[in-house]
């Protein structure tokens, strides 16, 4: 069946942002829902553009790019879980996987 506006919101805090909604966030966003001011494209959107969620997929849009730049294609799945694995762990970082990358066989093929 459908969600109401609390499981959505709490879906949404979920799949974008990783985590629980604290309980006044959780309430901003259903109150907004309840009354019309927003409707459910927009919160997703809200969600999408904030700060929290750009800072969190930094590095994955910066190693989707660098990959994209660099190699001049999109990187498979397990290409791409390979560079960011060391980010993910904190012991690397983008330096380090464009690094990778710059040594890679596929780089010097192209350059």
């Amino acid at each position: 069946g459908s969600l109401n506006n609390g499981q959505f919101v709490d879906l949404v805090y979920r799949n974008v942002l990783d985590r629980d909604p604290e309980a006044s966030g959780r309430q901003y966003w259903v109150t907004r829902l309840d009354n019309g001011s927003k409707n459910r494209g927009e919160v997703m959107i809200n969600f999408s553009e904030s700060t929290e969620n750009q800072a969190a997929k930094a590095n994955e849009v910066g190693v989707f790019r660098m990959h994209r730049v660099m190699i001049r294609k999109f990187p498979s799945g397990s290409r791409f879980n390979q560079l960011m694995g060391p980010i993910k762990a904190g012991t690397g970082t983008l330096e380090g996987a464009a690094k990778t990358l710059r040594h890679s066989s596929e780089y010097a093929a192209l350059h």
